[in-house]
């Protein structure tokens, strides 16, 4: 039979790619908002009109640079707290191994 590798996918990846895709959103709509103020002319602005056709159905009143704002710091929040995690987790386990290999070296020289 053929063995195939699994790959397993940890909690810090899952949090790394959401917090990653809420900042890419966040700068999407961010851009978007800006080039859809500066860049199109008034008339036969389609961001404008997405921007209205998105409020009507949520019903706010927020702009896409609000919304993208919101969705940036979501996704510098949720990778901050991600990768914190990920370091506490790498500290603990080298000071694991520290020990180890202080208790190795005590027992051979004893």
């Amino acid at each position: 039979m053929i063995k195939t590798k699994q790959f397993k996918i940890t909690k810090e990846q899952v949090f790394n790619g959401l917090g990653i895709t809420l900042f890419f959103v966040g700068f999407t709509l961010a851009s978007l908002s800006l080039i859809g103020e500066f860049l199109l002319p008034r008339a036969n602005n389609w961001v404008r009109d997405a921007e209205t056709a998105m409020n009507e159905f949520l019903s706010t009143q927020f702009s896409w640079l609000t919304w993208g704002s919101l969705f940036l710091i979501a996704g510098a929040i949720v990778l901050v707290i991600s990768l914190n995690i990920s370091a506490n987790k790498e500290s603990i386990e080298r000071e694991k191994q520290l020990r180890r290999a202080q208790r190795l070296k005590d027992a051979l020289e004893s």
